[in-house]
């Protein structure tokens, strides 16, 4: 019993010691199934058209099998995001670190890509306005940014102080299929 009640106390206190105004989050997820509407070989772009709007895509020579793509063909398209912030411990290094990577499909097979980013850095805190959740933070190279802040992520911002050193890690992935028309 005494065990129990001394592991309650510890773990009250760390999640009391944690606010939700020391860290948030917010991931998104979008999907998309556009149509294949008409293709420019020459040009290695296509025409595809999905919730009443057209978009032209050109492809690099990275996707080899561009010349499996057809007219009617359906292209699955999967975005996510997640932002995380939180309060930099004291030695946090003044600096940033990005690293990206992307999959083709193999040769021969239907064309289709995976790929992500990391991002992650810390910023000094300049400025909330709650009127219109745009926050203001100067980069690592002094350069100041303005973004507008997401529902999850205002009580954080709404708790900074100018000077406060704020740790920011951005992910976010994308998956592109292509499945042959019907």
């Amino acid at each position: 019993m005494k065990l129990t009640v001394i592991f309650l106390t510890v773990a009250l206190a760390g999640l009391t010691a944690c606010s939700p105004t020391d860290y948030a989050e917010r991931t998104e997820t979008v999907e998309r199934t556009l149509t294949v509407r008409e293709i420019d070989a020459e040009n290695r772009s296509f025409a595809v058209t999905g919730d009443g709007q057209r978009f032209n895509l050109k492809v690099s020579e990275a996707v080899v099998n561009f010349d499996q793509i057809e007219v009617g063909d359906k292209l699955n398209v999967t975005f996510t995001e997640s932002v995380a912030v939180g309060m930099a411990v004291a030695d946090a290094a003044d600096e940033t670190i990005a690293l990206e990577g992307a999959v083709v499909a193999p040769e021969g097979a239907k064309p289709g890509i995976i790929g992500a980013e990391i991002l992650s850095t810390v910023v000094e805190f300049i400025s909330y306005d709650a009127a219109t959740n745009v926050a203001v933070v100067k980069l690592t190279d002094g350069d100041i940014y303005a973004a507008k802040v997401s529902r999850e992520l205002r009580s954080f911002a709404a708790a900074r102080q100018p000077g406060d050193r704020i740790a920011v890690d951005i992910a976010s992935g994308f998956a592109v299929a292509i499945e042959p028309a019907d």
